[in-house]
């Protein structure tokens, strides 16, 4: 993958990344974040990928993308991440586990949250009571 930049802008195949923090340099992340989901779900109909650490499937579902988009856009370097959300899932490796916060209405459907690590990208995992692990967020440690 060829990226470029200028002072302005990230350039990662057909996209360009702004790296401002205005509304609409947000706003055009929030697009690209959500065009580079839509592009994975349609190449992987099963919607997860094996994670070593876990031994376990992390799935991605609507409340992922959702939460992602909302983090994700506010920082250049977590949209750049979302280019490598197949390596992120399968790769990362656990940091730690933690319990929901009650005060994120978005994490009381969880019984348990696991940070995880993958070079310098940040992925929240959260455990249903069935165990199923759905991937939470995504954020680049960059800043």
């Amino acid at each position: 993958m060829q990226i470029t930049e200028d002072n302005n802008n990230i350039y990662i195949a057909d996209y360009t990344i702004p790296k401002g923090r205005e509304k609409e340099d947000i706003k055009a992340r929030e697009k690209i974040i959500n065009a580079i989901y839509r592009k994975w779900t349609a190449e992987n109909s099963e919607k997860c990928v094996f994670n070593e650490a876990l031994n376990d499937f992390i799935y991605v579902k609507f409340e992922s993308i959702n939460e992602t988009v909302n983090k994700a856009a506010r920082n250049y370097h977590s949209t750049m991440a979302m280019f490598l959300l197949t390596e992120i899932l399968k790769n990362a490796k656990v940091v730690k586990y933690d319990k929901p916060d009650k005060n994120t209405k978005n994490q009381v459907k969880y019984t348990q949250m696991i940070i995880m690590q993958w070079e310098k990208v940040k992925l929240m995992v959260g455990v249903k009571s069935t165990g199923l692990k759905i991937q939470y967020c995504i954020t680049s440690l960059e800043q």
